[in-house]
């Protein structure tokens, strides 16, 4: 796909003081329709059509690139990136070490996010999930089982079961926060150990799992309640 530079509203080079390059590239890529993954105009196409030098234009690019917009490979060019959160989880990684060094606490702090996103969106999985997806989940559950039989629970397996709820919706900041969320749990679990302990979180599964087999929305939630449990998830961090 080639860039038009036409009909930018918001942006005009020719103002005092110019608007900021980077929002220009960025307004560019939003009305020429750009996907992830696409391929991107070189920056000495960028730099005719914007008229800038190109150590503006390179400057951007980078800064694009910081953001986690664009993706630059070396000896093939500039893509629009595909995972739209990839930068938030590692800023929540930094922050985390920073703000709370202690694990479990942390992980506290995304399980009540987690809860807020998922209690609100187990109802309409009830809906959307196909019986293929069910399949998957009884498999996790399966296997999520098998670990708790021996004291543990395998991060991929408890990730896919939950990533493969929200699996169908529509809604793409919905999956890409609870993926990233995984990422930030993952970091941190390796060495603090999950909240609830591996067999109540193999029930929790296979409760969550039979209430959408049956397509029940309320029994969904009431589970999904019980997978995120208020009196360890608000509990007094250690001192």
């Amino acid at each position: 796909m080639e860039i038009s530079g036409q009909d930018i509203p918001r942006y005009n080079l020719r103002r005092s003081p110019p608007p900021p390059l980077v929002d220009v590239i960025k307004e560019l890529l939003i009305a020429d329709r750009y996907a992830p993954g696409d391929r991107l105009p070189s920056e000495a196409d960028l730099q005719e059509v914007l008229g800038a030098s190109r150590s503006a234009v390179r400057e951007a690019v980078r800064s694009l690139a910081a953001l986690g917009i664009v993706e630059i490979r070396h000896g093939s060019g500039m893509y629009l990136a595909q995972e739209t959160f990839a930068r938030l989880g590692e800023s929540f990684d930094f922050w985390q070490r920073l703000l709370t060094p202690e694990g479990d606490e942390f992980i506290r702090h995304l399980s009540q996010v987690r809860r807020a996103l998922e209690l609100g969106a187990i109802g309409d999985s009830v809906d959307l999930l196909t019986d293929e997806d069910l399949d998957a989940l009884a498999a996790c559950v399966e296997q999520i089982a098998a670990g708790a039989d021996h004291g543990t629970i395998d991060p991929a397996v408890d990730r896919k079961f939950h990533e493969t709820l929200y699996s169908r919706t529509e809604n793409w900041l919905l999956r890409d926060l609870i993926s990233v969320l995984w990422d930030c749990t993952e970091k941190v679990t390796d060495y603090e150990g999950p909240i609830v302990p591996p067999r109540e979180a193999a029930e929790h599964h296979a409760a969550i799992y039979e209430a959408l087999r049956r397509r029940d929305r309320d029994a969904a939630r009431i589970a999904m309640e019980a997978h995120f449990p208020l009196e360890r998830l608000y509990r007094e961090p250690k001192q």
